[in-house]
């Protein structure tokens, strides 16, 4: 399964784009994960979420990571940045592994500039997701709106969004009955994938495109 790897509007369209955003979100079709040609929106920003920080100097432990993917965002604050992480991907699948380099400069001898976390939740997340004005070739929420399965998770705008759990259906092949259709799972790497790649992979996720109704983010938010 090859999966990729490692402007603002004018005011009058705020409200229209505010209602595309979301319903794609739930409904976009499934494609193709290719780059496509970039798009951002300036959506309102909120202060309203909650997250878990704990505190530690040491690195987490990947190999003993739950098997489950965690519903609420806890950051790890580290003295420096950590940039391995475990991500479920299904049941039945082996989890996976990936590695990020921090997207702040990472010049604090005694800080990381950032941390990141490994969440899931169900759809509709109920949140804006844009490319980043001020972080070259990265995704960043731009709203998560009150009471949204976003905001219960804890997810606050200026996350970085850095890869999204996503499905790929293999048709049987000619001859086979439609029952054995595959379903491949995987980590789309957000990170210079363009808004529309994030989004198509988001939407895999989703009832609509016999997904799961859940998707599993890798998010990072400066400390």
């Amino acid at each position: 399964l090859a999966f990729p790897v490692a402007s603002a509007c004018p005011p009058s369209f705020v409200m229209s784009r505010l209602a595309m955003l979301v319903l794609a979100l739930v409904a976009a079709p499934s494609v193709a994960f290719a780059p496509s040609v970039r798009h951002s929106w300036a959506g309102q920003r909120h202060s309203a979420g909650r997250s878990i920080l704990a505190s530690s100097t040491e690195a987490p432990d990947v190999s003993t990571a739950p098997s489950e993917n965690p519903t609420e965002c806890k950051f790890e604050e580290l003295s420096y940045f950590y940039g391995q992480v475990k991500v479920q991907i299904g049941e039945g699948f082996k989890p996976m592994t990936e590695v990020f380099n921090p997207s702040w400069p990472d010049d604090n001898d005694d800080k990381a500039p950032s941390n990141l976390c490994v969440v899931e939740l169900p759809m509709p997340l109920g949140m804006i997701i844009e490319e980043s004005l001020t972080l070259e070739e990265k995704i960043q929420v731009g709203e998560v709106k009150p009471g949204s399965n976003a905001e219960k998770a804890g997810i606050l705008p200026g996350d970085v969004v850095r890869a999204v759990t996503a499905q790929k259906l293999q048709p049987p092949a000619m001859g086979m009955a439609q029952e054995q259709v595959k379903v491949k799972k995987a980590i789309y790497i957000c990170d210079g994938n363009g808004f529309a790649g994030a989004m198509s992979a988001l939407a895999t996720n989703s009832e609509a495109n016999s997904g799961t109704g859940r998707v599993g983010l890798v998010l990072e938010r400066r400390a």
